[in-house]
């Protein structure tokens, strides 16, 4: 486990080190008077790697670090960790799935 670990950090920090650099090139193509059109391109390449790191990131939190936490947890942990899943999941524009009330 801690080798794939540091396999998904070295990936994760690449695909950073990626977009920033990505970033910066948009800011050159700015000051260089680009053109709108190729400029909003860009950003939203930036933009689809990022969602592709979070993509990421909540997958390896729900495969690794969820399971971790749930490990002996009582219901109110339970109940926190899953409270924390949907919350990440509406932070990414997903929407709340229904409630224990609502599918009843």
């Amino acid at each position: 486990m801690l080798r794939d670990t540091l396999e998904f950090k070295a990936d994760i920090t690449r695909r950073l080190r990626c977009a920033e650099g990505h970033l910066h090139g948009i800011a050159m193509m700015i000051e260089r008077g680009a053109d709108c059109e190729s400029v909003v391109h860009q950003t939203l390449a930036v933009q689809g790697a990022l969602r592709e790191i979070n993509r990421l990131i909540l997958r390896q939190h729900l495969d690794v670090c969820l399971q971790e936490h749930l490990q002996g947890a009582d219901v109110a942990a339970r109940e926190k960790c899953l409270a924390e899943v949907v919350s990440l999941y509406q932070l990414l524009g997903a929407p709340a799935p229904p409630t224990r009330k609502e599918r009843v």
